[in-house]
């Protein structure tokens, strides 16, 4: 994670703008002082609440001390986003603000504001009924307001760690950055936005921060426990960010996940790390979800392994809206699926159809899991318009590859390699099973093209698949070397013609950040091998060959991606909001 002493003492250095003022407080100040100076410092946060902060100005808490209460900030502390309020810490490390059973920080109806170097702590995810930090708008005309971002931030102890909302059509908030931050062992998500109707948050930007044992809420009706929970969000980003051991304690049936997406629009998720979360009930426990009335997203370069969920979750709920226009690849999945029969993969709805999801370049391993029958990929419910291609399925000890149900529309598998390690081939298609792959193409006409089989049954020939685990603190996901290919790997440069055949945009790099294809054609899997001299070996730059890849490609046709509001959604923000807000 970034220096906050260093971020601290980069505070210092930005001049002010005119007329903003730099407030301090320290354990030694008092309340009768100016605040304007070290030497002047007020004493405690009521104090820095009875004053009305302008654009520019600073509050600055001591490092390294502790200081009870709560902030709170309304329409009449106006920041702005070319000069923020900013709420930080002085002098040697950080400082600490102890919320107790109260919330830590609470922004009504104002924004232009910027948290940095701080920890937020309340008395516990069992005591505490508030957030750690809040922003709260209900402000009329669709009014977004602009420029939240915590940098460096702790938050733990509270029902909610982070929580962004907005209750009044699609009001809300534009432009919010999380990075370099953590919210840890609260009660309902690590963060959590929502809004009336979509699409409220604009512009969310979630970096290099951790979400762990965020365990969830048995007594809430709506999903929780999730690390990363965002609803009625377009235009969102999530990167290089860690999740785990979150999900074990909400309500049986109201599943929720390490990254949960839903109601939103053109959200990417990528190079993040989701592990170990955990199942409450029959559901739950996904790495990543993309879940109901979720339109245009994408899952790329993500590392998910031992969640009792699926790795990836793509699910419709009950009376949603649209759901389509989605792709997951050049993601890896490891022993994922621990309990309740999940697939790596998952796919289904509980009414209507998943329409429309482009899956391709990801290697999926697992092994059998101690609670229900794992698969590699399964389609639960319907789906239409799905496509499988140039993916690795491997399973080891006779777990089966694929679990198809009935009612799937317009499916296809293509170019993929179904590998059963150390057991007989087993694909189950609706009520039938197939002990080989040419005896279910010819039965299904999957994966055949022009008359042709075009689907293997080959040891892919990876490095160390199932001894992935996690990745070190701070390390990169492309130090993931499990699951690279070796030398006289078979499925090197047999993959189908992704763009030229199928029209897709695949984006520029793997998930080890090699360009796109090399050699004579697309590998299969999340590793494309780099090219060294003329043919497709050689060792991996191990770093990204060109600039980032931030997005899905254009939606299907007439997919009706629309996304908008969906009844459980709803109901999440209604209980967020239900009470009313206060005013200072």
């Amino acid at each position: 994670m970034f220096s906050r002493l260093a971020l601290g003492a980069l505070l210092a250095l930005v001049p002010l703008p005119a007329g903003a003022t730099v407030y301090y407080v320290a354990a030694a100040g008092t309340d009768t002082a100016s605040g304007t100076s070290e030497g002047e410092a007020w004493q405690t946060l009521s104090k820095v609440n009875g004053q009305v902060l302008l654009p520019g100005d600073q509050v600055l808490f001591e490092g390294g001390q502790s200081f009870n209460g709560s902030l709170t900030l309304d329409e009449r502390d106006a920041g702005d986003p070319t000069a923020p309020v900013v709420f930080s810490s002085f002098g040697s490390g950080t400082a600490t603000l102890i919320a107790g059973s109260s919330g830590g920080f609470y922004a009504y109806n104002t924004a232009g504001i910027t948290l940095t170097n701080l920890t937020f702590l309340g008395a516990g995810a069992d005591r505490n009924t508030k957030a750690g930090v809040e922003f709260y708008t209900d402000l009329g005309g669709a009014t977004r307001l602009e420029h939240v971002y915590l940098e460096s931030v702790e938050v733990s102890g509270f029902r909610h760690g982070i929580l962004l909302g907005g209750w009044n059509g699609s009001s809300g908030f534009d432009d919010v950055r999380v990075t370099d931050s953590s919210a840890h062992d609260n009660q309902r998500s690590g963060l959590t936005s929502y809004a009336e109707s979509p699409y409220g948050i604009v512009g969310l930007y979630v970096s290099t921060s951790d979400f762990y044992d965020n365990l969830g809420d048995a007594s809430f009706a709506g999903p929780s426990g999730g690390g990363v929970m965002l609803g009625q969000v377009s235009g969102a980003k999530v990167e290089r960010s860690r999740a785990w051991g979150n999900g074990g304690d909400g309500k049986p049936g109201e599943g929720a996940a390490g990254f949960w997406v839903t109601g939103s629009t053109g959200v990417t998720l990528q190079r993040n790390e989701s592990f170990r979360n955990q199942a409450n009930g029959t559901v739950g426990g996904a790495g990543f979800a993309l879940d109901a009335a979720t339109a245009g997203s994408v899952v790329q370069y993500s590392y998910a392994h031992d969640n009792d969920g699926a790795g990836v979750e793509l699910r419709q709920g009950a009376g949603a809206e649209t759901w389509g226009g989605n792709v997951v690849r050049y993601t890896i999945s490891e022993n994922d699926g621990r309990q309740n029969g999940y697939g790596a993969i998952t796919a289904g709805a509980e009414t209507g159809a998943l329409d429309g999801c482009d899956v391709y370049g990801n290697t999926l391993y697992i092994s059998p899991s101690a609670s229900g029958t794992a698969t590699a990929a399964q389609l639960r419910g319907p789906t239409t318009h799905f496509r499988f291609l140039n993916n690795l399925f491997v399973t080891a000890s006779g777990v089966p590859l694929l679990r198809v149900a009935e009612g799937q529309s317009d499916v296809l598998f293509a170019g993929n390699d179904y590998w059963s390690s150390g057991a007989a081939f087993l694909l189950e298609w609706g009520a039938d099973s197939y002990s080989a792959l040419p005896d279910w193409a010819l039965a299904t006409g999957q994966e055949t093209v022009g008359g042709s089989l075009v689907g293997l049954d080959v040891d892919p020939r990876l490095t160390a698949p199932g001894r992935g685990g996690a990745v070190a603190e701070g390390a990169a996901l492309e130090t993931l070397e499990a699951y690279q290919l070796q030398d006289s790997s078979p499925v090197v440069d047999v993959g189908e013609n992704l763009v030229g055949a199928y029209g897709i945009a695949v984006g520029e790099r793997d998930f080890y950040g090699n360009a796109l294809p090399q050699g004579a054609g697309f590998d299969l899997g999340a590793h494309e091998r780099s090219v060294a001299g003329n043919g497709d070996s050689g060792s991996d730059s191990g770093a990204d060959s060109g600039p980032p890849d931030d997005g899905a490609g254009p939606p299907l046709p007439d997919c009706g991606c629309g996304g908008g509001a969906q009844a459980g959604w709803l109901a999440v923000g209604a209980a967020l909001v239900a009470g009313g807000r206060r005013r200072r």
